[in-house]
Formats: C-alpha cells, sequence, structure tokens
C-alpha cells in the first residue's frame, strides 16, 4: 500500500491552534513509521512553504527554517518519495 499527503495535512500539523492538529499530526506520525511508500509532490511541498511561513495567512507563520527542515524531515524518510521534479530538486532548492 501506498500513501500521499495534502498540503492541508501538513499545514494542520503544523498548526497547534487548529482543531484537525491532533488528528493531522498523528497521521503524519503513522506514515513516518512506514513501511508503506509515501508519496510527496512538489506542488504540495511548495505550497507548504508558501503558506505555513505567510504571515497573512497564520498568526504565528513558521519561521522559513522550520518548515524548510519538516519538509526535509519528511523528504528524509526512507520510503517517501518525491514526485514531478528530478533526485536533485531540493537540494538545489536550498542553494
Amino acid at each position: 500500500m501506498s500513501a500521499t499527503v495534502d498540503v492541508n495535512v501538513l499545514l494542520y500539523a503544523s498548526d497547534e491552534s487548529s482543531s484537525f492538529h491532533t488528528k493531522a499530526t498523528e497521521l503524519l506520525e503513522r506514515l513516518a513509521r512506514g513501511p508503506d511508500l509515501l508519496y510527496l509532490f512538489w506542488p504540495v511541498l511548495m505550497g507548504y512553504l508558501r503558506l505555513a511561513t505567510h504571515p497573512a495567512i497564520f498568526p504565528r507563520p513558521l519561521p522559513v527554517g522550520t518548515a524548510t527542515a519538516n519538509v526535509s524531515q519528511l523528504l528524509g524518510l526512507p520510503h517517501a518519495r518525491a514526485l514531478g521534479e528530478g533526485d536533485d530538486f531540493w537540494r538545489i532548492y536550498g542553494a
């Protein structure tokens, strides 16, 4: 089996004030444990970075470094696969 997540799941997990925070966090923790493949799409990850760090969206937006670290943590899972760009996209993006 495999799974993917929508940008809203990532945002809810990062927003402790959300009524969906606990459920989103539990889902991500379960997916992080594996062993099922986790497919991550670049538009979802880029949307997360854009929205989670934007002060007009959240009263307390995430610092860019925190949001970037969250994406890196997901991409670092041995069973995660990023789809839609080349293998070096994240490294080049962060350069």
